[in-house]
């Protein structure tokens, strides 16, 4: 008898995990839905700013502008937060056109399509049982945050993509409408 409960436990933890994970999985879909509509009504020229921060004081910021469906620009910009809290930029640099990818700091070089493919293929396959998965978005239902983080783990622990200042821009690449 404790064999068969064992197994009914089990297999109800399973069925519960995958739950989760179906409902999941569904949030992300209507939410990629949700901004495959929006670029095609807003012409598909956008940009967008993904970040990092540590615990420790010290982080980065990564602005991408996406013209037809390719990463043709990267801004990146380090920082340590000093001791009065004052934000010094540690180093800067923007890669355009061919050059865009050449260095491994700051986000790599991805549509937001491509982000949403890196939260479902890579944050949200992760096991429930040994990470916290966080999945956030915006009031519109656009991704603004895909991370996992291991359990018991306290400092810079999470894994995954974020998306913050979206902005649609004109064909020229000029700023038209922000959107988060």
């Amino acid at each position: 008898m404790k064999r068969y409960s064992f197994v009914l436990i089990l297999l109800c933890i399973s069925l519960s995990a995958c739950l989760f994970n179906t409902a999941i999985f569904t949030e992300l879909s209507r939410s990629l839905a949700a901004w495959r509509n929006l670029k095609s009504d807003e012409g598909g020229h956008y940009q967008y700013t993904s970040s990092f921060g540590s615990f420790a004081g010290f982080g980065w910021t990564a602005t991408l502008k996406v013209l037809d469906d390719e990463v043709v620009e990267r801004r990146y910009e380090a920082y340590q937060i000093e001791n009065g809290g004052e934000k010094k930029v540690t180093e800067t640099w923007v890669e355009v056109g061919d050059e865009v990818g050449q260095r491994d700091e700051g986000a790599p070089p991805r549509t937001v399509e491509e982000v949403y493919g890196v939260c479902r293929e890579e944050v949200l396959s992760q096991s429930t049982f040994s990470n916290d998965i966080y999945l956030e978005f915006d009031s519109q239902g656009l991704l603004e945050s895909c991370v996992y983080v291991p359990k018991g783990c306290a400092d810079d622990c999470s894994t995954g993509v974020n998306i913050s200042d979206l902005k649609f821009l004109s064909d020229q690449g000029s700023q038209v409408r922000t959107i988060f």
